[in-house]
């Protein structure tokens, strides 16, 4: 918790994007890492298998990217 920027907001918006898919609750894009993008960095990870600590590692922030950039075109919100 605390951190916050681009990259912070980056992640916000894809979490929202794939949450809704998976009929998860999506977090607020604010570039802050609040308490609900750590609760959907923790459903995210466990629905993909992941260890559900809410740390953005390596490993969580690709497998995020892979499942979002997988998404079939024309299928984000608006």
């Amino acid at each position: 918790l605390g951190a916050a920027g681009i990259d912070v907001a980056v992640l916000q918006y894809m979490l929202g994007e794939l949450t809704l898919l998976y009929l998860l609750t999506p977090p607020m894009v604010t570039g802050e890492y609040d308490l609900a993008t750590q609760n959907a960095v923790k459903a995210m990870q466990a629905y993909l298998g992941l260890p559900p600590d809410g740390l953005v590692d390596i490993l969580t922030w690709n497998a995020i990217t892979d499942r979002f950039n997988a998404l079939p075109a024309g299928s984000e919100t608006e």
